[in-house]
């Protein structure tokens, strides 16, 4: 037996990355219980319990050593390999360094170029983002891999903006489940990545994502957690709080601030909750837009004036009848009465952009005042969408974040908020669902808690 027992344990391994999937799961299930049974439990000299395995170590890496020979050049690699190298992985996770995780990650990055992965001609068209996938999915197995949270998003940012350039994965991209299943296991270090990242759409969108599949139970229940709750009120809502609480200070002394002449101008107030008459332009850029088209404007009128004098001239010159006459004699009107309108208007714009222009910010808003800039709203809007989906699986999400839910009502009562919606039409589109969002996640927490109305 003891001269059977090293072929047979040789040959499970290697079917562990055989081709028929019967084999495959008999194989890792066989491997299972031999390493079960060949694990006996020791006592040492302070007393202690300690696991260890019958099994020849010897024995164990001559059986891994065909199957790591083959994760050496990236053209080897192949789906029933990496399957196999999961189930090896899900057996033997300790027996493995993190040199194995950078060597999957160095061939990860090379279906960042797909016509280098095509030129390979080794796998099937449309393949290659599976075996790509296989990759990604091994990470979740290793050990001590938190270190790869940040190189490993990166890449799959990169990987995805390049799915569609392989055939059949125009639409839904195979990596993001596997993403998730690694991201699960390293909740800490992945939300300490995202967070510092959520004002990026490319970050917050994938992050948005992860959360909310079913493999991310672990990261969803440590964002729930009371620490991440502070966290997440930190870093998304820090800028519209601190101005409701300003703005409270601001009250009580607002006497003194108007007969001083120092109260906010309405431009001010409006700047300050992130209004801007064209979103992401400055005041003055706004006035030099308006006066630019204006001007446009005024040349355009000012051709149709001088059509219409040269029309007149002409009907004169021919001596017309009295009806063409008078026709032209109006349309000249007309068109001299827009022109002069216009430049009336023009005229009056540059006044108030000198006017605006010339006029500096009182010091004391230049230099105290936190405006709601537009990461700001980014971030409140990532915000708003997370404690949703985090209050889509827990219930009482909400019931149990007292500090969530009374920060929401200081939103909803705001000025901000009841600003921006007046003037939605000026917010960009990704923010106008402010008070859709803020609005249901309040009546959401009054449906589980109606005594708390």
């Amino acid at each position: 037996i003891g001269n059977i027992r090293p072929h047979v344990i040789s040959l499970l391994f290697r079917s562990l990355v055989s081709e028929p999937s019967m084999s495959v799961s008999a194989a890792h299930q066989a491997l299972q219980d031999v390493l079960s049974l060949s694990v006996v439990t020791k006592e040492d000299g302070e007393g202690t319990n300690k696991s260890q395995s019958r099994l020849p170590k010897e024995l164990l890496q001559t059986c891994i050593r065909p199957v790591l020979l083959n994760l050496r050049d990236y053209t080897r690699l192949s789906v029933s390999l990496l399957r196999g190298l999961e189930r090896l992985l899900s057996l033997l996770s300790s027996w493995f360094n993190k040199t194995l995780g950078e060597k999957l990650l160095e061939h990860l990055q090379k279906w960042t170029e797909p016509e280098l992965i095509k030129a390979c001609n080794i796998w099937k068209a449309g393949d290659e983002p599976i075996v790509a996938a296989g990759i990604l999915n091994l990470f979740s197995l290793l050990p001590h891999a938190s270190h790869f949270v940040e190189p490993l998003v990166k890449t799959v940012i990169k990987l995805e903006a390049v799915l569609n350039r392989f055939k059949g994965h125009e639409e839904g991209s195979p990596y993001r489940k596997p993403l998730a299943r690694y991201l699960n296991k390293q909740s800490q270090y992945t939300v300490s990545f995202f967070f510092q990242r959520l004002r990026t759409p490319m970050y917050s969108e994938l992050f948005q994502h992860v959360v909310a599949l079913e493999e991310s139970e672990t990261l969803r229940s440590y964002l729930s957690g009371r620490q991440c709750s502070v966290n997440l009120l930190n870093v998304c809502f820090e800028r519209p709080l601190a101005i409701i609480r300003s703005e409270k200070t601001s009250a009580s002394k607002a006497p003194t601030k108007q007969s001083n002449g120092t109260s906010a101008s309405v431009a001010e107030i409006m700047s300050i909750h992130g209004i801007a008459l064209n979103a992401g332009m400055q005041r003055e850029a706004v006035f030099r837009h308006e006066i630019d088209s204006k001007q446009k404007k005024l040349a355009t009128l000012q051709q149709e004036v001088t059509r219409a004098k040269e029309a007149l001239k002409g009907i004169l010159t021919n001596a017309a009848d009295g009806k063409e006459l008078d026709d032209a004699k109006k349309r000249q009107k007309i068109a001299q009465a827009a022109f002069e309108k216009c430049q009336k208007d023009l005229n009056e714009k540059k006044l108030m952009y000198a006017t605006e222009m010339g006029r500096p910010e009182s010091s004391e808003s230049a230099s105290k005042t936190k405006k709601m800039t537009t990461d700001a709203l980014e971030l409140q809007y990532q915000g708003f969408q997370l404690v949703e989906t985090l209050a889509k699986f827990k219930k009482k999400y909400l019931p149990e974040h007292n500090d969530i839910v009374r920060a929401f009502r200081w939103l909803w009562r705001s000025k901000g908020r009841h600003l921006r919606l007046q003037n939605e039409e000026a917010m960009p589109l990704r923010f106008q669902t402010e008070s859709k969002l803020l609005g249901s996640l309040l009546v959401e927490y009054a449906s589980a808690c109606p005594s708390d109305v």
